[in-house]
């Protein structure tokens, strides 16, 4: 059962799993669309500008989407409703999971919350901050405190879960429900198309409106400043599935955040040795990296004191 005040940064690697492309795997995939295709996964939003985004998704020298485009970049509401549009679809796909998969995560992590009453989840020493927009992590524990709390009410599961998170912190695709906390506008997982049926511009009009790149983010904003307070005073702090972008590092301002040397663990899938020990000289994260070629899930089967 978790003990210690824990604080889990999660990226793609952590949603990839179930079945979310990696940054760079959106990347490429949007780069095999034709021009058609294209313009219909960046619809309702202008076909005057498709022609300019293939251009800039073919010669960006960035990773992926959502860090190729400034803040100012007219293409900015195409190339987020392409993503959108691909992260409602996987959304969907992934509703009812068939079986249990070596790589899930999830289980693990709810396994070690306490849930004997939902008083005691709400008192987690558990923080989640996600770079992700879907909303894979949220629809999972919001039903699994749906099934062990059954005579909760859903204000009182979104309030549990309030207090642990995830909070996104580049936006998410729309909140799950009505009763969640924010402001922002309420899109079901998914989207709210019939099943098999192609989303409404609608659903993608309103999930791009609520997700933030790279470029339109700060290490002032509230989620940031929440997550920078947050590893401070942690324990322990790690990293999930997390690409160590430069940006999003710095926002995070690690080396202020992390001078009284709380542990530190990532998984480092896809990492070299070389790019981790760079990342302990340039960031100051002295993590305990994972091997490059572990998940998330293997990773904390073999750091189990993670979750202990």
């Amino acid at each position: 059962m978790l003990s210690k005040r824990t604080v889990l940064i999660l990226g793609a690697g952590a949603s990839a799993p179930y079945g979310f492309k990696t940054g760079r795997g959106q990347l490429d995939w949007a780069r095999a669309l034709g021009a058609e295709a294209l313009a219909a996964h960046a619809a309702p939003f202008s076909r005057a500008l498709v022609p300019q985004l293939n251009l800039t998704l073919r010669d960006t020298g960035e990773r992926s989407i959502d860090a190729m485009l400034r803040a100012d970049s007219p293409l900015l509401p195409l190339a987020k409703a392409l993503m959108a549009r691909d992260l409602l679809r996987a959304e969907r796909v992934i509703v009812t999971p068939p079986s249990e998969k070596d790589s899930y995560w999830y289980r693990t992590l709810y396994a070690a919350l306490p849930r004997h009453t939902l008083h005691a989840f709400r008192r987690a020493p558990l923080a989640i901050y996600t770079f992700n927009y879907d909303r894979s992590l949220d629809y999972f524990l919001w039903r699994a405190l749906a099934v062990a709390f059954p005579q909760a009410t859903a204000t009182e599961v979104a309030e549990a879960l309030d207090c642990i998170g995830p909070f996104h912190l580049h936006g998410q695709l729309g909140r799950l429900y009505t009763e969640a906390p924010g402001n922002d506008e309420v899109l079901e997982y998914g989207g709210s198309a019939s099943p098999g049926d192609e989303f409404s511009d609608s659903d993608v009009q309103k999930a791009a409106r609520q997700i933030k790149l790279i470029s339109e983010t700060y290490a002032t904003d509230e989620f940031f400043v929440r997550a920078q307070n947050a590893i401070s005073e942690a324990d322990q702090v790690v990293f999930l599935g997390f690409g160590f972008h430069p940006d999003n590092l710095a926002k995070l301002r690690l080396r202020d955040c992390l001078r009284h040397e709380p542990q530190t663990f990532a998984s480092a899938c896809g990492l070299t040795q070389q790019h981790t020990n760079w990342l302990r000289t340039k960031f100051g994260v002295a993590a305990n990296f994972g091997n490059e070629g572990w998940d998330v899930a293997r990773f904390l089967a073999v750091t189990p004191q993670i979750l202990d």
